[in-house]
């Protein structure tokens, strides 16, 4: 009988339970079902967050769930959207609809989910690597671009994908061979920038400040500088008149995201933009005052949903 008596009070015995604890935030912490538990780096976040009263939980973007239990959708690690686009695509308009809580927002992921962006950016008045966009999937017409624009080398990369997906150099007619345009896909076409040997840098921004900034260079013989083909990163001092056009960047935004990462060359002190990264970047965390800093940042914005 008491069983049935607390049974049928269970919905009044929430309601008070969720009154009491209203400052409490239920967080999803949206990772790829290759880290379940997200990635290393940032297991961290787990524990942080619940340390300062939140009931934070790694959770699967592509995962059966009831998203609106959730105060807020921190999306993290979703290292496999470029592959997995449409669906992806799906996942956020569901989450829109729902009107979940999400950081970054759902506007910004979308937008910055294809990689014409850049041509958006520089149309605002911002340098960015001269780019190109492919108009059909024939390989020919990538010679054909490079020698009206004059480029004896070049690089194309699908305008949806990350760490470097199905990113090729082109610096002859057999290098073509190689290149495999999806006919479901398209493409960008960037002048190769030998500065990239001299390294690419990150800018990290939390809520539109600057953060930190790391170098990033590419092993011997090869052009990209990720960790996934040998690259390698340090944390590095920027002079304040480059991080300042990098945060110009940020700051044309419609809003300022949680997180951002603003990865470009530098040329005679001039910034040269590369990616603008608004999804799931890697934020290079490498020190226990960095992460206190994101979490600071989190805790910031979950502040201001109450």
């Amino acid at each position: 009988m008491l069983g049935l008596r607390l049974t049928s009070h269970q919905k009044e015995f929430d309601q008070i339970n969720n009154f009491i604890n209203f400052n409490v935030v239920r967080v999803g912490v949206v990772t790829c079902s290759e880290y379940p538990k997200l990635c290393p780096s940032e297991q961290f976040l787990i524990h942080e967050l619940a340390k300062i009263g939140h009931q934070p939980v790694p959770v699967v973007w592509s995962s059966s769930q009831d998203w609106s239990k959730f105060n807020l959708l921190l999306i993290r690690s979703v290292w496999d959207y470029h592959k997995r686009y449409p669906e992806f695509m799906e996942w956020l308009h569901l989450i829109k609809r729902l009107s979940v809580n999400t950081q970054n927002s759902v506007d910004i992921i979308l937008k910055n989910s294809d990689k014409r962006y850049l041509k958006e950016l520089e149309k605002s008045g911002f340098a960015i690597v001269p780019t190109e966009l492919l108009d059909t999937n024939d390989t020919s017409e990538i010679l054909e671009k490079m020698d009206s624009q004059g480029w004896d080398r070049a690089v194309v990369k699908p305008t949806v994908s990350a760490t470097a997906y199905q990113t090729f150099l082109i610096r002859e007619k057999a290098d073509l061979r190689k290149v495999d345009l999806k006919n479901d896909q398209s493409y960008l076409l960037q002048v190769f920038m030998p500065e990239i040997y001299k390294g690419e840098y990150s800018f990290i921004f939390f809520n539109g400040n600057f953060s930190h900034a790391v170098i990033k260079k590419p092993k011997d013989n090869d052009f990209r500088v990720q960790s996934d083909f040998g690259g390698s990163f340090q944390l590095v001092r920027i002079k304040d008149e480059v991080v300042t056009q990098a945060e110009r960047i940020i700051g044309s935004l419609p809003e300022i995201p949680l997180y951002a990462r603003v990865d470009g060359l530098i040329f005679q002190d001039k910034f040269i933009l590369m990616e603008l990264e608004l999804i799931e970047p890697e934020l290079f965390l490498l020190s226990d005052e960095l992460r206190t800093r994101f979490v600071k940042s989190i805790s910031d914005v979950i502040d201001l949903m109450h």
